[in-house]
Parts: C-alpha cells; sequence; structure tokens
C-alpha cells in the first residue's frame, strides 16, 4: 500500500462517546481510566464557582459494582506518578476527593444520585442493561438528560459523556447512538433512510444535527486482544449458544427473544423530524387511549388511514404523574383528550375495558364518548397480530416518538402452558403506548371500506341485483360502523 496515500488522522473533539463493546474487554477499566484522567488532567477545576467542588462520574449498573469500580479507580490515581497517594485527600466508600477541587464518585444509575453537582465528566457503565421504560423510576434517558444538564457551566469544547457496555436489545440509549454513527452518518430523511448523507439535503442534516458531536466505536470481544481470552474459550461460547455469542462477544445488537416485531422495519416505519402532524380538513382520524391509572400513567394516540391502507399516526402522548405530586386526576386527563379530539374532528375514543364505565360518565362532560375495545387474551393477540401484518406490509408510518418506538422493541410473543399466545412487554417494563398504537391501527382499518368494496360500489348498476347486494352490503357496513363509533358501545 502506497504510504503517501493512506488516510490522514485529524484529530477530533467529540462532547460524547458510545462504546459498544463485546464482553470481557475491559469495559470498567476503560470508564475508570476516563474519569481518572479527566478529574485530574481536564482542568475542570477553572470553570468551577467559589466554594464548590467539580464531581466526575462514574455510574455503574448497580451498588455493588459501583464499588468495585472505585476500587479500580484508586488503583490508578495511586500508579500515576505525579498524582500517587499524597495527592489524595480522602477516599469514602462512594468517592475520591482530590487536591484539585474535583470529586471522583461512584453511584449505581438513580436520577436522584446525580442532581445537584457540578459535574464535566461522566461515564455510564453498562447502559444497556440500565431501565429503559419512562414508566420505571430510573430510566437511562433521564440519567442522561440529568448528567448532561450539569456540565452546563463547563468549558463546552472539554466536557465529556461516555457510554460503555456490551449490548442487550434493540432499544434504550446505546442502541440509538450505534444505529444512528459517529456524527449521526447512518441517519437519513424519509427519501435518503437507504442512502444517509445525501448531498445537499437538509432534512438529512436535520435529523443528523443531534448527533454531530457524537462519537460512536463498536468492539468485539477479540478485536480488544485481552490476553485473557484464548481462541478456545470463544469456540466454546459459540458452541454453547450462537445467538447469545453474537450479542456478548460479537457485540450485535439482537431483536428481543420474542422477535415478535422486526426491528429494522420498525425502525424504517419512523418519520424521523416528526414529532406530529397536524389535522388536514375531510380527513377521518381515530383516537386511542390505554387508561393505566394503576401505573401513574396514561397514554393516547391519534392517526389516520392513507389511500393504499397506509396506517399514519399523528399524535401520541403519555401523561403521567409526577413522582412528587398528586396522582393523575382522570376528570383532568379526558378534558384535554377532548380538546385534542376537537381539533382533529373526532367524537370518540376508543379504549381497553379499564374503567370504563366511570371514564364513560366524565368523558359525557366534555361531549366524547369511549368505545370499548375488548383487550384480553385472544382479542390482544389479535390487535397486536394486525399491527405486525401492517408492520411486515410496510403500511405504518410512526411518528418520532423514542418512547413509543422502545416499547414497540421490546413486545415479547410467548406461549402459555394451554397452547394459547401472550404478546407483552418484559417484567418489569410496560406497554401502553404500544396499547394505543396497536389499537388505534386495528379502528382504523377496521373502519375504512376495502378497495374491492370500493370498486364494487362504483360499479354499482340499479338494473343489476347481485351489483345492487353487495352495494347495500357495503352501505349498511359501513353505516354500522359509523353507528358504533358515535354511539360509543
Amino acid at each position: 500500500m502506497d504510504r503517501d496515500r493512506s488516510p490522514i488522522y485529524l484529530p477530533e473533539e467529540f462532547s460524547e462517546a458510545w462504546l459498544n463493546e463485546g464482553v470481557r474487554s475491559g469495559k470498567s477499566t476503560i470508564a475508570s481510566f476516563i474519569v481518572a484522567y479527566e478529574a485530574t488532567c481536564g482542568g475542570h477545576e477553572a470553570f468551577l464557582r467559589l466554594g464548590r467542588v467539580g464531581v466526575c462520574f462514574q455510574v455503574a449498573q448497580d451498588l455493588r459494582q459501583a464499588k468495585y469500580a472505585l476500587h479500580d479507580i484508586v488503583a490508578n490515581l495511586e500508579s500515576m506518578p505525579f498524582i500517587g497517594k499524597e495527592r489524595i485527600e480522602a477516599v469514602t466508600a462512594d468517592r475520591v476527593s482530590l487536591w484539585n477541587k474535583m470529586v471522583i464518585a461512584t453511584t449505581p444509575p438513580t436520577v436522584k444520585s446525580v442532581r445537584g453537582y457540578d459535574s464535566p465528566v461522566a461515564v455510564m457503565d453498562e447502559v444497556a442493561v440500565w431501565y429503559q421504560d419512562a414508566d420505571s423510576a430510573n430510566p437511562d434517558f433521564e440519567i442522561y438528560r440529568q448528567l448532561k444538564s450539569r456540565q452546563a457551566q463547563f468549558n463546552p469544547k472539554a466536557v465529556k459523556l461516555v457510554g460503555i457496555s456490551s449490548p442487550w436489545n434493540k432499544g434504550g440509549l446505546l442502541w440509538s447512538r450505534t444505529r444512528a454513527g459517529t456524527r449521526g452518518s447512518k441517519l437519513g430523511c424519509d427519501e435518503h433512510k437507504s442512502t444517509p448523507q445525501a448531498p445537499s439535503c437538509r432534512l438529512c442534516e436535520k435529523v443528523q444535527r443531534p448527533h454531530r458531536r457524537h462519537m460512536v466505536m463498536s468492539m468485539s470481544t477479540a478485536s480488544i486482544n485481552n490476553p485473557l481470552v484464548t481462541r478456545l474459550w470463544l469456540e466454546e461460547q459459540y458452541a454453547a449458544d450462537p445467538r447469545a455469542f453474537r450479542r456478548e462477544c460479537l457485540a450485535e445488537f439482537l431483536d428481543s427473544v420474542s422477535g415478535f416485531l422486526d426491528a429494522d422495519l420498525l425502525h424504517a416505519a419512523v418519520a424521523r423530524g416528526v414529532s406530529h402532524r397536524e389535522p388536514v380538513a375531510g380527513r377521518n382520524y381515530v383516537a386511542a387511549m390505554d387508561p393505566a391509572f394503576r401505573r401513574d400513567s396514561f397514554a393516547f394516540c391519534i392517526a389516520h388511514v392513507e389511500s393504499g391502507g397506509k396506517v399514519v399516526y399523528d399524535w401520541i402522548r403519555r401523561i403521567e404523574r409526577d413522582p412528587a405530586g398528586e396522582p393523575l386526576n382522570p376528570e383532568t386527563i379526558l378534558k384535554d383528550i377532548a380538546i385534542f379530539c376537537r381539533h382533529y374532528g373526532i367524537s370518540t375514543v376508543y379504549s381497553d375495558q379499564y374503567q370504563i364505565e366511570s371514564l364513560r360518565v366524565i368523558a359525557t362532560q366534555f361531549g366524547l364518548a369511549i368505545a370499548e375495545v375488548n383487550f384480553q387474551a385472544g382479542s390482544k393477540a389479535e390487535i397486536y397480530a394486525n399491527l405486525q401484518s401492517l408492520l411486515n406490509q410496510r403500511r405504518l408510518s410512526l411518528l418520532d416518538h423514542e418512547d413509543t418506538l422502545n416499547e414497540l422493541l421490546s413486545l415479547e410473543r410467548s406461549l402459555t402452558q394451554g397452547g394459547g399466545v401472550t404478546i407483552a412487554a418484559p417484567s418489569g417494563m410496560h406497554d401502553d403506548l404500544a396499547t394505543v398504537v396497536a389499537i388505534a391501527a386495528q379502528q382504523s382499518v377496521w373502519l375504512t371500506p376495502t378497495e374491492a368494496a370500493n370498486d364494487a360500489a362504483t360499479e354499482w348498476d340499479a338494473d343489476d341485483a347481485p351489483h345492487k347486494e353487495i352495494h347495500e352490503r357495503i352501505k349498511e357496513q359501513i353505516a354500522a360502523k359509523w353507528e358504533i363509533q358515535e354511539v360509543g358501545w
């Protein structure tokens, strides 16, 4: 190879680094080195306010791992000739205090543990296995948001946020960043999804802009060249479970255990950069809600069907209780929903059977009807099967809403002892947004006449008895559907 023609490395500063690595690749050691280096050599103390200290966080997957990480950090500091034990002022169970007003703290992934500090640097260790669902107490994106906000006062060219982990599922922060690629180079607008970085495309640039200071790296276990990991060990891991080997050692993101909804099709169905769609006059819209008061959240969405039978989502929202506030008030929520429904010309909202009677009484105060949808056992599987069919036929257009995408990605299908099928989120996660997406899709399709029916109606001739019979049946069917929608049963 001609050395003169080899690429030249140009140093570049990134504010975030996302490292997707195989197991036994020294992830925790790398994380410990990063926080130790930044706390001692990063120069962040120059931006501290009088009387404050700067905290460099290493956020581990749990409390035990956080304690283990602290030992690595202390060992790194003591091995540095210009640090040693002399410049370490104090070591406690979860932090190391240094001579330069910087502190290194290890903590489990909770929102409370990182709030209120001045923090220029944070490493999120094993971030792929953190909670991802918005209903959980400490979802990964909320901890990320808190850590990011702690960096506001420091030099924007020097702050660092690092996510490092082996992959788990196609969901959460690490998956979304890995899929986007460095600087978002793998993302494109709807027109250029298969050819990102299209020249002079402002929509591609808009989709990539949030990732412009992100660096992403993926490394298998073997590529790290850990001398303790032998070829024999890798071969044994592959023989024991090829699927687990792909995830754990090759650092590949795999679909959920059930593989109910295809992850690639789901991501392709997302209209990037579209958070909602305004109503269009003359278009029929369908609304669905999941009044999940037991989990202190309430999901709602609006959709419509376009030509060709494609289900397009226009609005989606999750209403949650403030952890420190009062429980959700169904009257307030339904009042807000009624406003949205009037905006889209909707008179009826479809809902599962939970507390349906009491909700109907409240909804009538705001001129809104609630139609019950049986969302249990076999009917639930059928509704989700309809969603899967639409996805496989590429007849879904989802909004760019990360919580909804994560819930759809996490859906699992399992067989019951009686031979039935259940579809739900994994234990500890929720599926209220996935529920309203599925119900809205089913009702949108159900209330839309098929092309065959429209053709039959067009060809009807008053003197043609068979055509007349078909035409009358179509009219009756559509009238019955809209009657059901209007009366709300």
